[in-house]
């Protein structure tokens, strides 16, 4: 038998009423860089739509590039892999892979507030709209969705929402 080695609070190394009884074994447990885990891995891809305050149209042709790239430069800061940015005049999409020690929420707020200081700091009259719309995606559509984005010419994209368009 291996001694109990137990860096957790006394309380979990309690045994529950229900297993009292059983047989016990002991795991020799010995942290390997302190107590944390030896990796975390998560993939968490999302499809971000955010509106224009209104849905003004203040993003016009000639400012996208700029913004879609700060936007970009935004998420990097922050650590989060962009695959792709895109929208319209008066919305933008990302799809991005926030990392697990980020909430979504906080990733959004972050993205908006700084680009929405940039804009304003170039002397534009720019707000996002408050709310978002976030859709978590499968890795395998990834380059589906980024060549979508990419190629999509018309504003409201009415070949792909069905119903709705």
């Amino acid at each position: 038998m291996f001694p109990i080695c137990c860096y957790a609070p006394e309380a979990r190394c309690e045994v529950s009423p229900a297993r009292e009884g059983w047989d016990s074994f002991h795991i020799r447990c010995e942290p390997r860089r302190g107590d944390t885990l030896s990796h975390t891995y998560a993939q968490n891809i999302m499809h971000v739509v955010f509106s224009t305050k209104e849905r003004q149209r203040l993003i016009e042709k000639k400012f996208q590039p700029p913004m879609w790239s700060y936007v970009a430069g935004i998420c990097k800061g922050a650590g989060i892999f962009v695959h792709n940015v895109g929208g319209m005049e008066n919305h933008i999409h990302l799809l991005i892979q926030v990392p697990p020690v980020l909430p979504l929420a906080k990733a959004v707020m972050t993205i908006k507030t700084n680009s929405s200081k940039w804009a304003n700091g170039l002397g534009r009259d720019f707000a996002w709209q408050q709310g978002y719309g976030a859709f978590g995606v499968s890795w395998l559509p990834v380059a589906w969705f980024a060549a979508i984005h990419t190629a999509m010419p018309t504003p409201d994209r009415r070949g792909l929402r069905g119903a709705r368009g």
